[in-house]
């Protein structure tokens, strides 16, 4: 499960245009557009090792939908339903997503693309 979700946190970096390799190694000063576009990113990704749903909301506008797919079906989330599955607590399997998410087990790639 952990894996999906830092799959899905890659790919909303690489919609915001902003490279998984960038928010690893601290952000750029050089691109103010880039660190602004990180700040929700790195909230969603904290509240997944926390396990704090406040972070959620932080990451969030208040109106967003989230697209979940669990038990074999596809649901649309409020922030407030998506909030509420964090326990206050990370989920058992998070040491596992955080070395998944370690850039050192990234496949060497080139960013950006060209």
């Amino acid at each position: 499960m952990k894996i999906k979700i830092v799959t899905l946190a890659t790919m909303m970096m690489v919609l915001c245009g902003v490279s998984p390799a960038v928010i690893a190694l601290g952000g750029s000063n050089a691109n103010p557009e880039a660190s602004a576009a990180r700040v929700p990113l790195e909230h969603y990704l904290k509240a997944h090792v926390t396990g704090d749903g406040a972070l959620i909301h932080k990451a969030f506008h208040p109106t967003a939908k989230i697209m979940s797919f669990r038990d074999g079906r596809l649901n649309a989330l409020t922030v407030d339903e998506f909030a509420a599955r964090f326990t206050g607590k990370p989920a058992s399997d998070e040491a596992h997503a955080r070395a998944a998410s370690s850039p050192s087990a990234w496949p060497a790639t080139r960013w950006p693309p060209r």
